[in-house]
């Protein structure tokens, strides 16, 4: 019975000039490759469908077909999805109700004088804002098309992400009524901005952005409440092995730990343990298709331990594991855990910025 495997493997990169940890093209989608893709996040129900205008290819495919599988959107009566198209209000609400199964049933009438008790979208606006999600007033504006800083609002509110960060955007400053809901959206990576300095408040959303940002509020409520717990215990458990050296703490880089991640699964689904990923290639690789940038890059990965405190203890028994997590050069930490029977896949990623 097979125990455990390891290897070890360190890298020397230069930062890639244009490379850089937001999206400049994200109205194309690029935003979307700076972070998980659906597919690739290791979602137990993806379905492939087909619309006649997301090809295999398309930057959202794999977003959209998790949320059609989930029911959350749906394609038109011509085998279209129309990505392009934007958001209405009411639409982003019908697709919210349905990601969240909200129930819809004896809800409070908000009397909006803009949407009937026997439109489609009433059960979903009523139940929306009965939660809090979407205030009461004299009208909804269910037609008027979804600006992202509404939409920055609705994913805070009706998915309660809770998140401070220090990243500011030029164009929503500390006195812009979305504020508080943008900077919970960076800090926990659900956006960066659509340049490296800006958030286009005001920007329209189309129904394939929609898709992106809420599967990706999704996979980082999974990463938050599964997977966070053990990269923090990992994180805690090598900061003290690297107190006891006489070294300086490292900081637990989410973007990094969410690639490790996909690594860590793709390794566990081909059953293989290599640095070699055959989906992601090696740990540089990795890192410059999620534009994460660095100096310098070393990995660990292993197979076979239960738990995160045994596969620290593994790493420090093994002298070439021990010398990378104790590099006195390194700054940052992220780390993959997918598991497999009653054992995990580990992928650990340390950088320095």
């Amino acid at each position: 019975m097979k125990k455990f495997w390891f290897v070890a493997l360190s890298f020397i990169l230069l930062i890639v000039t244009g490379h850089t940890a937001s999206a400049a093209q994200s109205d194309n989608g690029s935003e979307a490759q700076n972070l998980l893709n659906s597919n690739e996040a290791g979602s137990s129900k993806v379905v492939k469908t087909v619309f006649s205008d997301v090809p295999s290819d398309h930057w959202a495919k794999s977003e959209i077909d998790y949320l059609v599988e989930e029911g959350a959107i749906k394609g038109y009566d011509d085998e279209t999805f129309r990505p392009n198209e934007f958001v209405t209000r009411g639409q982003s609400a019908l697709i919210i109700g349905r990601t969240l199964d909200i129930d819809t049933s004896n809800r409070t009438n908000p009397n909006f004088s803009d949407v009937s008790t026997e439109s489609y979208l009433y059960p979903y606006i009523s139940a929306l804002v009965y939660e809090g999600v979407f205030a009461k007033a004299e009208k909804f504006n269910p037609n008027s098309i979804l600006t992202r800083a509404q939409m920055a609002k609705t994913l805070v509110e009706a998915f309660d992400i809770e998140g401070e960060s220090s990243k500011e955007f030029t164009d929503v400053t500390s006195n812009h009524w979305a504020y508080s809901y943008v900077q919970t959206l960076a800090a926990t990576g659900i956006t960066k901005g659509k340049t490296p300095t800006t958030f286009d408040p005001n920007g329209e959303v189309t129904r394939a952005q929609m898709v992106v940002f809420v599967k990706r509020t999704l996979d980082y409520l999974v990463l938050k409440e599964e997977l966070l717990p053990m990269a923090e215990e990992a994180i805690s458990l090598a900061n003290e092995e690297r107190a006891n050296a006489g070294l300086t703490p490292l900081t637990l880089n989410l973007d990094i730990t969410k690639a490790a991640q996909l690594k860590a699964e793709d390794l566990r689904n081909h059953d293989n343990l290599t640095h070699d990923s055959p989906t992601y290639g090696r740990s540089y690789e990795l890192l410059e298709r999620f534009n994460i940038e660095n100096e310098y890059s070393t990995e660990n990965a292993g197979a076979g331990q239960t738990t995160v405190k045994e596969y620290i203890e593994d790493v420090m028994n093994s002298e070439k594991h021990r010398k990378n997590m104790l590099d006195p050069h390194i700054t940052d930490m992220g780390i993959g855990f997918a598991k497999k029977d009653s054992y995990y896949y580990i992928v650990q990623i340390f950088i320095q910025k």
